[in-house]
C-alpha cells in the first residue's frame, strides 16, 4: 500500500538501503538530464530578456524623437553670463541683439526703530492692526494683525507670518534693542518702488500699532528691474525675470553691466538623440556578439540573433552618408562630423536621410522585439513541457523506489525466515549427534 514505511536492515539480514538507492540513482539521470536542460533554455530566457529590453529600449529611444519638432528648437547664448541668461522657446526669432542691465530687482525692507529691551518682554497692551502690502500703486491686499498685553515680539512676528504670505517679518537686532524687521516675500508680487522719503513704499503698518514699535526705518529700497534691448527705452519688471520680451524669449538678469544675445535654431536635442541611439545601439551589438560568438555562446548558430547586428548595420546607411555616424571594426558605432554644419549645407537633404534612417530603424526594432517575444513564448513553452516530463518521471520514479522498497524488505524478511529455519536445521543436527554418542 501507498504510504507503507520501509526500513533497511531492520532484522539484520540483508542491508538493502544502497542497492535500492543506486537503483533509482540509474533510473533517475533522465530527470537529471532534462533538469540540465531545463538550467539551460532558462538562462536562455534570462539572456534573451535582457537582449529584448535592450531593443525595447532602443524602441524608446526612436519613438519618443520627433524630428520635425527637434529641428524648430531655439537656444540663446550670452556673451557675459555673469550678467544675465536666456532661453527661447521654438516660436522665438533668430536674432542677435545687446541687452543692458541698468538695474536689478531688490525686496522692500522696513525696520521699526524703538525696540523691546528683551525677547521675554511682553507688549503691555493689546489692540489690532493692518498690515497693507501693495501690489502696484493702485491695488493693494490688507489682513488683520490682532495682539494681546502677554504677546512677546516673537508673538507678534509668527502672527504676521502666519496671516499672509507677502511679508516675511523677522526680529532685527541692532546690539541694544530687538525690533521688528519687515522684507517683502518675492520682489515679483509688487510693482511699487520705494521712494527715497518713504512717501511711497510696499508695505504698510496702519492701525494701533504696539508703543515698542517706534517708527519705521528704510534698510533697502523696492526696485524693479530694468533692462535696454539695444537703443530702445528701458523696460521694467517688478522681478528678476523678463518674459517674452520677444516672442518665446525670457531674459533672467542677475546683475548691472552688459551683454549680447545670439537666439539661433538649437541642435542639442539631435545631438542628444544620437548619443543616445549609439549608446543603445552599440549596448544590443556587443550582447549580441556574447551571445552568439564563440564555442561557448549561448545562441550560437541561432540566425534570429546573429542576423540582428547585420540587420541593424543596414538601418544606419543614411547617417552614413550624411557623414553623421562611423562604423568601428567591431561593428559598434560613433557619432561624428559637425552637425550644424551637415543640417545648415542642406537641410532638405539631412531632413531626408534621417527619416529614411528613423523609418527603417523603427520598422527593424518593432519586427524585431515581436519576433524575440515569439521566440521566448517557444523557450517558455518549452520549458513547461520539461517540467511536466520531470513531473511524470519523478512520480514514477517515488513509485518504483516504494516498489523496490517493499521487495527488499520481502527478501529480507525472507532471508531472515531461512537463516531462522538455517539455525533450526543446525540445532537439530547437532542434537540428533550428541544423542547418537550418547547410546555408544
Amino acid at each position: 500500500m501507498a504510504g507503507e514505511f520501509y526500513l533497511s536492515g531492520l532484522t539484520g539480514a540483508f542491508e538493502w538501503g544502497s542497492i535500492v538507492q543506486s537503483i533509482i540513482a540509474l533510473k533517475s539521470i533522465p530527470v537529471q538530464r532534462l533538469s540540465e536542460e531545463k538550467r539551460a533554455i532558462s538562462q536562455k530566457l534570462e539572456l534573451l530578456g535582457k537582449l529584448s529590453e535592450s531593443i525595447d529600449n532602443l524602441r524608446s529611444v526612436l519613438e519618443n524623437f520627433n524630428l520635425e519638432q527637434t529641428l524648430r528648437r531655439k537656444s540663446g547664448a550670452v556673451s557675459n553670463p555673469e550678467v544675465l541668461s536666456v532661453s527661447a522657446l521654438d516660436n522665438a526669432p533668430e536674432v542677435s541683439f545687446t541687452i543692458n542691465v541698468l538695474q536689478t530687482a531688490q525686496k522692500e525692507i522696513l525696520v521699526y526703530d524703538e525696540g523691546f529691551n528683551s525677547l521675554t518682554e511682553p507688549v503691555g497692551s493689546e489692540g489690532v492692526f493692518t498690515l497693507r502690502y501693495y501690489k502696484d500703486l493702485d491695488n493693494f491686499v490688507e489682513f488683520n494683525v490682532e495682539y494681546s498685553s502677554g504677546d512677546t515680539l516673537r508673538d507678534i512676528v509668527n502672527k504676521i507670518n502666519q496671516a499672509q504670505n507677502y511679508v516675511k517679518a523677522s526680529i532685527y537686532y541692532d546690539g541694544k534693542k530687538y525690533k521688528l524687521m519687515l522684507m517683502e516675500a518675492s520682489e515679483s508680487n509688487s510693482s511699487v518702488e520705494t521712494a527715497p522719503d518713504l512717501s511711497v513704499k510696499v508695505i504698510h503698518l496702519l492701525g494701533s500699532l504696539p508703543q515698542q514699535f517706534g517708527h519705521n526705518v528704510l534698510l533697502q529700497p523696492a526696485k524693479n528691474a530694468q533692462i535696454q534691448i539695444g537703443n530702445g527705452l528701458p523696460i521694467s519688471s517688478s522681478s528678476n525675470a523678463f518674459e517674452n520680451v520677444l516672442d518665446g524669449v525670457s531674459i533672467a538678469v542677475k546683475k548691472t553691466g552688459s551683454s549680447t544675445v545670439e537666439i539661433k535654431r538649437s541642435f542639442n536635442g539631435i545631438s542628444e538623440f544620437l548619443n543616445n541611439f549609439a549608446k543603445t545601439y552599440n549596448e544590443i551589438i556587443n550582447q549580441v556578439k556574447s551571445l552568439t560568438i564563440g564555442e561557448k555562446a549561448p545562441f550560437r548558430g541561432e540566425n534570429s540573433i546573429m542576423d540582428l547586428r547585420f540587420r541593424l548595420a543596414n538601418t544606419l546607411n543614411p547617417l552614413i552618408e550624411l557623414g553623421i555616424v562611423e562604423v568601428n571594426e567591431e561593428g559598434t558605432i560613433k557619432i561624428s562630423g559637425n552637425l550644424e554644419e551637415i543640417i545648415s549645407k542642406d537641410p532638405d537633404r539631412f531632413k531626408s536621410k534621417f527619416n529614411e534612417f528613423l523609418n527603417k530603424a523603427k520598422t527593424l526594432i518593432n519586427q524585431q522585439s515581436k519576433s524575440f517575444s515569439e521566440f521566448r513564448k517557444v523557450l517558455k513553452e518549452k520549458t513547461e513541457r520539461i517540467d511536466e516530463r520531470i513531473r511524470i518521471l519523478s512520480q514514477r520514479l517515488v513509485k518504483e523506489e516504494e516498489i523496490l522498497k517493499k521487495q527488499f524488505a520481502q527478501l529480507e524478511d525472507f532471508i531472515r525466515y531461512a537463516n531462522s529455519i538455517k539455525a533450526r536445521l543446525q540445532d537439530f543436527i547437532v542434537a540428533i549427534s550428541q544423542a547418537g554418542g550418547n547410546r555408544k
